[in-house]
């Protein structure tokens, strides 16, 4: 599962939840639900828009593949 960041225009912030792909917030309210952090004064149903995260590619280094011999495969 991946994070998203959720930004808030009612009260300027973002914030990050962590949720499964095919899940989205609309709701200032369930963004705080999930992230488990306090409204702070801000109204329940305020909306909320996803934002692009950036993507920090993985790099995995396993040793004993040889890059000389093309037959042996990391699948990932």
């Amino acid at each position: 599962m991946p994070f998203y960041d959720y930004f808030c225009e009612a009260n300027q912030k973002t914030v990050e939840v962590f949720h499964g792909s095919s899940e989205r917030f609309k709701t200032w309210g369930e963004v705080c639900e999930r992230a488990k952090i306090d409204l702070e004064g801000t109204p329940v149903g305020a909306a909320v828009v996803r934002m692009l995260a950036e993507v920090n590619p993985m790099i995995f280094r396993v040793k004993g593949l040889d890059k000389h011999q093309p037959s042996k495969k990391l699948l990932v």
